[in-house]
Formats: C-alpha cells, structure tokens, sequence
C-alpha cells in the first residue's frame, strides 16, 4: 500500500493517482486538511504504530505493517490535539499552558511517526525537504562545481547598497518563498524581484536578513525535474520578455515563453546528481540558468515544486514516470 502526503487541490497528485489506479495499486491520500488521529505506537520489539484518517466523507485507519512506499507531495501535516476550553479568563493563561504542552506532546508522537517513515520505508521526497534554504543550495552547489551567481545575505542597509551599486542586482527568498492564509485559503508565491539602487535608499539601517545576487544575463532557462537520479530537462527561452526574464514563473499567459526538451551534457549531469545526494533530495525541480558565455549558472532547487510546466510541453509524462518509480516497491 502507497501513502501518499498532499494538499487537495494538487493536480499533479491526482494525476500520478490516476496512474496508480490503472496499475490497480493500493493507496489513500492524505490531505493536509484531513484530520489525523494517532490510535497507538508500539516501541517494544519491533516499531509499529497506526493512525486514523478522516476526511469529510470517509474514515480509514493505516498500520505502518502495510506501508510499502511513502510519496510526501507537499502540505504541513500533524496530528489531532484535544484542548481545553475555558470561558473564566482567571484561567486562561494555565489553561494556555497546559494546551501548549499537550500540542508539544502530540507534536513529539507525531514526529516520531514521520521519522519512522522517512528513515526505514522507501519514499518519495520527505517533509524535511522543505525546510532547505537557498544559503544551503548554492553552497553545497558550489561544492559540487557549480558556479553560481555573486551572492550576499545581508540586515545592513550599508551593505545591501554597496553591492547594488556594484552589481546589476536582484532579491529572493531565502526560504521556499511562499505565504499560506489557511483561514482565507490565500496562498502567495514570492518571486524574484529586480532590486534598483532607489529601492535601497529607503531601506532602515537594520532590516531582516535579505538575498541580494547578481543578476545573470542569460541565453536560456533550465528547469530539470530530477527523480530518483534521472534528470529531465526543459530549455525556456524566457530572456527576450519583460515579464519574464527576471523569474520566468511571473507567467506571460497571453503569450507564453517557448520551452522545449532539452539535452544535459554529462558533465552538468553529474554536477545535478552529486548535489541532489549531498542535499538529501531525491525528487525536485531545479532552476539553472545559461549565460550569454555559455555557462551553466545554478540558481535553486524546489523539492515540491510543480512539475506540469516540464512534463506537458517536453512530453515526458513525469506523472507516469513517478508512478512507475512508486510500483516499483509496491507487491501486486
């Protein structure tokens, strides 16, 4: 049986799923709005735990016994906690209190869980991949023999002005770069930005921590979708568009960007598959940029990142790809 991590509206989920069904594999989807429910974890002799799943039509409980592959897609998982409430304000700060240990309580049974999965059941990406940050990437990028752009994490207004006077310069995330509002079901995807010296004079002397890299002037975009140690490749051709030509995801959807299949050379394959073996990441999109010199120039990696804008126009079908990686482990 397949379990698989994901958020409701990902259709690159359901399209894998479709594939799993034809291979007539077993599976549940968990979605991160599904309520999960720990009924126990065995420590003794060999580990063992089970959980309930409900959703708003169904309820199904899973022992780790039947997992043979787990597929974390996306989304922020935990387990339900059953607080206390009170209407005497004398008490609600103990009461506070005490919720906060049972949240930290079921967060550590829970944790323990993926723990288990994620170490000893074959699997596809991992929660923890989220958490990797571009610092992080562009480091161990650069240690496997990539060049990468001029770069600095600054929270000085002084410093972040002196390298946008040198440099043609732009800012990004350092994390992920994405805002979830569940309660407004809002998601806002933070792109990068070109970052002029104006924008630099009204900083504060002291301001959160900020990327500031060089802005690389490219001859074409690189998206890879790599899995399980094979890579496929899409060439953008996003550099003759306004729109586009800082972040090729801020999406000309009147007239989109060409892309097309394209052919790594060895080197730059290897230089992908040692990087993804340091990072622990054994799905992900990576963004790598072709200079004007003909230089591949390594950008980031997003390990949950979609993959349809690789899949549909290089006709690779990555959909099928993963869920013939995922049936590999599967018994029929």
């Amino acid at each position: 049986m397949v379990l698989i991590f994901s958020v409701e509206n990902d259709l690159s989920t359901t399209q894998v799923i479709k594939w799993l069904k034809f291979n007539k594999c077993k599976f549940i989807r968990i979605n991160d709005n599904d309520i999960i429910e720990i009924l126990y974890i065995k420590l003794d002799g060999d580990f063992e735990f089970e959980i309930e799943i409900k959703t708003y039509n169904s309820m199904v409980r899973v022992n780790s016994k039947n997992i043979e592959f787990v597929w974390y897609r996306r989304g922020v998982f935990s387990t339900r906690s059953s607080l206390i409430k009170t209407d005497k304000i004398k008490l609600r700060s103990e009461i506070n209190s005490i919720n906060n240990y049972i949240l930290a309580e079921n967060y550590s049974a829970w944790k323990t869980i993926e723990d288990y999965m994620y170490s000893n059941i074959p699997h596809l990406n991992k929660p923890r991949d989220t958490i990797a940050n571009k610092i992080t990437m562009l480091r161990i990028a650069q240690n496997n023999g990539f060049v990468i752009p001029k770069s600095i994490v600054s929270t000085t207004q002084s410093n972040i002005k002196e390298f946008v006077n040198d440099n043609n310069s732009i800012t990004k995330p350092i994390s992920q770069g994405w805002i979830d509002r569940k309660e407004s079901d809002i998601s806002i995807d933070l792109l990068t930005e070109k970052l002029e010296l104006e924008i630099t004079n009204d900083l504060e002397a002291n301001v959160n921590a900020t990327l500031v890299q060089e802005l690389v002037d490219k001859r074409y975009e690189l998206r890879v979708f790599h899995l399980m140690g094979c890579n496929f490749a899409s060439c953008i051709f996003s550099q003759n568009d306004d729109q586009t030509k800082v972040d090729f995801r801020n999406y000309n959807f009147k007239r989109n960007n060409r892309v097309v299949p394209y052919t790594l050379g060895k080197s730059i394959e290897i230089k992908i598959n040692k990087f993804m073996l340091d990072m622990n990441i054994n799905c992900g999109s990576l963004d790598i940029i072709i200079n004007t010199d003909g230089e591949a120039i390594f950008l980031e990696v997003n390990p949950v990142g979609q993959f349809s804008q690789v899949s549909k126009p290089c006709n690779y079908n990555l959909e099928l790809l993963i869920a013939k990686e995922i049936l590999k482990y599967v018994k029929n």
